[in-house]
């Protein structure tokens, strides 16, 4: 891509640093969820909730608890966290490139990593249920 060479890995760890901050905001809604909301928690609930996910939802999706990872991970911090490092990639270049290429690079890297891993810790968990 033209114009890129000039990016140092000092601004991608600067970019992903700035993109980590949406899961610290997911953690704060976590915290507020079972501080003032949800005062009637198990320990099993604060492992599995995870804010705005489809994990929330598992009593009308799957009961079964390999689900639980890939369901967490289907939120709207994960697609904010994808945008963030989207507009990062797009402010780097100088936006030689368009966003939906940057996200599409996101997607393309990151996400094909997750999907990687999330198999991978899916097959685990199966793997010691049973």
């Amino acid at each position: 891509m033209p114009g890129l060479e000039k990016i140092q890995f000092s601004d991608l760890v600067f970019i992903v640093m700035i993109a980590e901050f949406v899961f610290i905001i997911a953690g704060f809604f976590k915290f507020i969820n079972f501080y003032w909301i949800d005062t009637g928690y198990s320990l099993e609930e604060v492992q599995t909730y995870y804010p705005i996910s489809l994990v929330n939802m598992r009593d009308y999706i799957s009961t079964e608890k390999w689900l639980n990872y890939p369901l967490q991970l289907v939120n709207i911090f994960e697609f904010f966290y994808w945008g963030v490092l989207g507009w990062g990639i797009w402010e780097l270049s100088d936006k030689k490139i368009s966003f939906l290429k940057a996200f599409g690079l996101v997607a393309v890297t990151y996400g094909v990593a997750l999907l990687f891993w999330v198999g991978i810790v899916s097959f685990l968990i199966l793997n010691s249920q049973y």
